[in-house]
């Protein structure tokens, strides 16, 4: 445990603090923080004010971290992390690096910004099995602040492609200056749904649900899409 200024001690409660660019290392893991308190009976970490938390190659920013280094489980207020393609923000985060939940979660597939595809989720179980599964509830899949598609349950895994972004762009007489799209997200081994958004300057916006599947098996093949807009 470090910090700008003195650590403080406390010897009847086994309490350090540390204030200050505070951090504390334990085990591979580092925790960084305005504030950093440390209960030495209980292995017991409390984190305040522009945390972060370093382990295994990923980086956790809250605003609060309480970590149990006796069973290393963490619970974590105004969560935000990521790693390219996936991005994620939510309220609350609690668990262990095996195992975690993620409540009032927003997924973002690419850097987040006002038209990329996203997530909104109320609660997230995170399971490291193979390369992580993200397994949600009741989701609404869209494209920035526009809802495109509700699903009552969801399940993503990280070693899945995140989506599919079809782009085209130009200019015509009739149609003036515009920009196409087609966003697709994984529901199924074998089914992908999203929607088409196009933006025209001289006929205004068209919209509406896209899907595409593709099934294989030992007797039969099928493979289609849809594509619709208003």
């Amino acid at each position: 445990l470090s910090s700008i200024e003195p650590l403080e001690f406390d010897e009847a409660a086994q309490r350090l603090v540390a204030r200050g660019d505070a951090r504390l290392d334990l085990d591979g893991m580092r925790i960084a923080a305005d504030r950093i308190t440390y209960y030495q009976e209980y292995a017991l970490a409390d984190a305040l004010g522009n945390v972060t938390l370093f382990a295994q190659g990923y980086r956790l920013i809250a605003e609060r971290l309480t970590f149990d280094a006796t069973d290393n489980t963490f619970a974590m207020n105004t969560l935000r992390t990521g790693q390219w393609p996936i991005y994620l923000s939510a309220t609350n985060a609690g668990g262990t690096s095996t195992a975690a939940t993620v409540d009032e979660a927003t997924v973002h597939f690419g850097e987040p910004s006002a038209f990329a595809p996203r997530i909104r989720c109320k609660q997230i179980e995170y399971s490291d099995q193979g390369n992580g599964t993200l397994k949600m509830g009741a989701t609404t899949i869209g494209i920035g602040r526009i809802p495109l598609l509700y699903l009552p349950s969801y399940s993503y895994s990280l070693g899945a492609p995140p989506y599919f972004l079809d782009l085209d762009g130009g200019h015509d007489s009739q149609l003036g200056t515009y920009l196409q799209t087609t966003s697709l997200f994984p529901i199924t081994a074998s089914l992908r749904a999203g929607a088409n958004l196009d933006l025209y300057s001289k006929r205004g916006v068209l919209a509406g649900p896209a899907a595409q599947y593709s099934y294989d098996s030992s007797t039969q093949r099928m493979i289609g899409a849809i594509n619709t807009g208003y």
